[in-house]
């Protein structure tokens, strides 16, 4: 809750109850990630996220097809919230550990689409400049501070599980 300005990418997250969970979380991209046979691939509510550069993420449960056989699904996966109208618009078809991409691959598309740089106005952060993906945020004056969090309790469910990282 409440992340913003991360590149997520490189991931697997699978037999989870969420391969990935964002509630109010802005300006994140996500790519290059596989989210594989979790109750809920990925979720996002009350967000606004970029689940996609020129490559997205793979999702077991998605049911598209890939009619010019290039490996990108012709139709977005819809990412399920209450409040979500996000989708990832560029889906992988298989998994990226299938010899499409390699995780050194993955991160020189990062340095490529997301760059960080200070922000000048309020509103939405991430823009497309010249065909790259620019995440901007604004200069910290102090170390961040959240003072409405609660110290997280790992000794209960679902942290005591059996997870296969």
């Amino acid at each position: 809750k409440g992340c913003q300005f991360n590149a997520v990418y490189a991931n697997n997250a699978a037999e989870n109850k969420h391969g990935i969970r964002m509630n109010e979380n802005w300006n994140n991209l996500i790519f290059g990630n596989n989210f594989q046979f979790n109750n809920i691939n990925a979720y996002e509510n009350q967000s606004c996220n970029i689940w996609n550069t020129t490559l997205g993420n793979y999702y077991s449960d998605y049911q598209g097809e890939d009619e010019n056989k290039d490996g990108i699904g012709d139709v977005p996966y819809s990412l399920p919230g209450p409040e979500s109208s996000s989708s990832d618009r560029m889906p992988s078809i298989r998994p990226f550990d299938e010899g499409r991409l390699e995780r050194a691959d993955i991160g020189e598309l990062v340095k490529k689409y997301a760059l960080f740089e200070p922000k000048e106005e309020a509103g939405t952060a991430a823009r497309l400049v010249e065909g790259v993906m620019v995440i901007s945020h604004p200069l910290p004056s102090s170390p961040p501070q959240w003072k409405d969090s609660e110290p997280l309790d790992v000794s209960s469910s679902p942290f005591q599980e059996v997870n296969d990282f």
